[in-house]
């Protein structure tokens, strides 16, 4: 045995695969500051990077109260959307009626693009209203097909106990189906 361990000499880049993709990143948007400054695509109708960087910063003072009202009309959309979602697929789960009556409904929420929705909400609500609606109708599908999935793939068994107890519908949604969603 040596005395001495000979210790490998370590590599500042032990993983150079990173290398490729910045490198690519940098030349695509080279490309793009000389399609740009030398009106290479469609006339003009690509701006370069700097022109975009000097348009951002001259109307910096227009975006906050933009942004504050994305944030506004999404968290909303967002926080109705789920409530209706989710008493929705209670619902559903309680009353295999209630699903059968609603399926079409909600295939077709799922399956309106938003973007034909848009202009009829747009037409039809004023201020804020129809990007709450987008927003809700955005994340109801998800949210009400988890709260189902959830709600049905329950331990039978203990459902079975709440119900030998003496516990209804409600009972089993209680105590076994919400706690194990």
């Amino acid at each position: 045995m040596a005395a001495e361990q000979v210790f490998p000499v370590p590599k500042v880049f032990a993983s150079t695969s990173w290398v490729a993709p910045v490198r690519n990143i940098v030349v695509l948007l080279v490309l793009w500051e000389i399609a740009g400054r030398f009106h290479l695509v469609a006339g003009g109708a690509l701006p370069s990077l700097t022109a975009i960087g000097e348009r951002f910063w001259a109307d910096r003072a227009d975006y906050p109260p933009h942004v504050w009202s994305t944030l506004v009309s999404s968290t909303l959309g967002f926080v109705i959307g789920n409530i209706v979602a989710i008493a929705a697929g209670m619902s559903f789960v309680l009353s295999p009626l209630a699903a059968r009556l609603f399926r079409g409904f909600n295939v077709s929420i799922f399956a309106v693009p938003t973007i034909a929705i848009a202009p009829i909400l747009a037409l039809t609500m004023t201020g804020i209203s129809p990007r709450v609606t987008l927003a809700a109708i955005g994340c109801y599908f998800v949210t009400m097909t988890a709260t189902v999935v959830g709600l049905t793939q329950i331990d039978l068994r203990s459902a079975d106990l709440v119900r030998a107890y003496g516990g209804g519908k409600w009972d089993v949604m209680r105590f076994v189906q919400l706690r194990s969603a």
